[in-house]
């Protein structure tokens, strides 16, 4: 069976402690073992992993890099009962599968712009004009479930991070901790960013900062530019994959 198509679960008690694991997880990491930290057994580390659900207290299921196989993994953190009363953790995780198609030579790239001010949205899909498909969300809960339905076909992500008035970084927080959406370019554009709410941004990774005045051209320009270079790194990925 293809490592890709593999799931496995392993248990914590609430010192990371390995509690048990089932025989996928066994073949999967065979340093596995009753008794040790997760983090040492599988990192050698003598903490917690930095990205680690547990530990973050995620919520839900996450995609990762993982660090030893070097491949894409959703890994969710649930909560259990343990035979001796505590509570524990199941990490169950699932490997996530290439996506090798072949692009649609025809297809029009896809922007998914986060905004709550509609009007900003719609002013801002008429500067960048018809030769993109948009998906439109006014809140970073909603941004993030469009991102999770669609990210494959998603090209770039144009994000307003205010809410309410105030900067809210919970959207790039969120992508940053997940490795294939974080994968996809996510340019900021606000009227108001301070410059360390702009150091913020480029540090979470947003990978561009628009500011007005807004000029179309260069807007245009430089969302083109950065869907470019990410469809080259694609490709490049697909190559040196098949070579």
């Amino acid at each position: 069976m293809s490592e890709r198509q593999s799931s496995g679960t392993y248990v914590i008690d609430e010192d990371y402690t390995i509690v048990t694991f089932n025989k996928t997880a066994a073949r999967i990491y065979p340093m596995l073992r009753r008794g040790d930290k997760c983090y040492h057994a599988l990192m050698n580390g003598t903490e917690p992993c930095e990205l680690c659900p547990v530990a973050q207290g995620i919520k839900g299921p996450r995609t990762y890099m993982d660090p030893i196989r070097r491949i894409y993994e959703t890994v969710d953190a649930v909560e259990v009962p343990l035979t001796d009363g505590k509570n524990g953790h199941a990490l169950i995780f699932s490997t996530v599968p290439d996506d090798d198609a072949e692009p649609d030579p025809g297809h029009r790239e896809r922007i998914l712009i986060v905004n709550e001010s509609m009007d900003s949205r719609r002013n801002m899909m008429d500067m960048i004009g018809d030769r993109y498909e948009y998906l439109e969300a006014d809140s970073t809960e909603e941004g993030l479930s469009l991102l999770g339905t669609f990210y494959k076909g998603i090209s770039v992500i144009l994000l307003c991070p205010e809410s309410n008035g105030k900067t809210d970084f919970s959207f790039l927080n969120a992508v940053r901790i997940d490795a294939l959406l974080s994968s996809i370019p996510v340019i900021v554009h606000s009227d108001h960013l301070t410059q360390d709410e702009v150091a913020k941004s480029l540090s979470l990774g947003a990978i561009e900062i628009l500011a007005p005045p807004y000029d179309p051209l260069l807007t245009r320009s430089r969302i083109f530019n950065i869907i470019r270079m990410r469809n080259a790194a694609l490709l490049s990925r697909r190559s040196s994959a098949t070579s």
